[in-house]
């Protein structure tokens, strides 16, 4: 009906027999980033069912879950496949940052934003802007809003008490992925795997990102210029 729309697939597990060019474009990128992302900075799954602390800070795993993944989607299929951090289905991803394991079922929905930790969330969106894919930011995780998995997660967007350092945060972060070439259709490169730290880069000729995420401790860095044009971006959690 439309050859040049693009078509993408809420889908769990494997997506190889439709993505040969015929019938999907992309997908709702839960293996190859939602999933690794969140156990590697939260230690949960995306629902928030289940925990796993072997899991968290756990780099070798990270790239394991994530390069096996999107060896099973073409390039081209990764770049516009969705990286959410948060969706309609799953606990929000600042609820995840507290290590609080249940629904709305088991705990209160006041919960959900108890003992959160933004700078996991940042290091998170950095992730979400740097690694391939398209990033996808599912209303109001923007500015902060919480939730456990369906339907806690649905709350109305919080107008008046929105965190807006981390919509500022969103929108640097944002402006980045616009500017970078690389990071919207770059080489990935493994970089760095050590307990509470991945390192990887994002290269295009001659313009590099490099990205490097510790789970220990908390700083900004960026440096822009030089002839090689590389840009370097670290995130260190609290």
């Amino acid at each position: 009906a439309k050859p040049d729309a693009i078509i993408l697939a809420e889908h769990y597990g494997d997506p190889t027999y439709w993505l040969d060019g015929k019938c999907w474009d992309g997908v709702m990128n839960y293996d190859g980033f939602m999933e690794p992302v969140s156990w590697f900075l939260t230690g949960l799954e995306k629902h928030s069912d289940r925990e796993d602390m072997n899991l968290k800070g756990n780099a070798d795993a990270f790239f394991m879950m994530l390069f096996n993944a999107l060896s099973k989607m073409p390039y081209k299929t990764i770049l516009v496949s969705m990286n959410q951090l948060s969706n309609h289905d799953h606990s929000r991803f600042l609820t995840r940052t507290s290590g609080i394991v249940g629904r709305i079922n088991t705990h209160k929905s006041e919960d959900a934003s108890e003992n959160v930790r933004l700078e996991i969330m940042r290091q998170a969106i950095m992730m979400q802007l740097t690694l391939p894919g398209a990033p996808t930011v599912y209303y109001g995780d923007e500015v902060g809003l919480c939730g456990f998995t369906d339907p806690d997660n649905r709350r109305t967007y919080p107008w008046g008490n929105e965190n807006l350092e981390l919509l500022e945060y969103h929108r640097y972060m944002n402006k980045l992925h616009r500017v970078r070439k690389e990071l919207r259709a770059g080489s990935l490169i493994k970089l760095i795997s050590k307990e509470g730290v991945v390192g990887y880069s994002r290269v295009q000729k001659d313009s590099i990102s490099v990205i490097i995420i510790n789970i220990a401790y908390f700083i900004f860095l960026e440096l822009n210029g030089g002839s090689n044009n590389t840009a370097v971006m670290l995130e260190y959690g609290a």
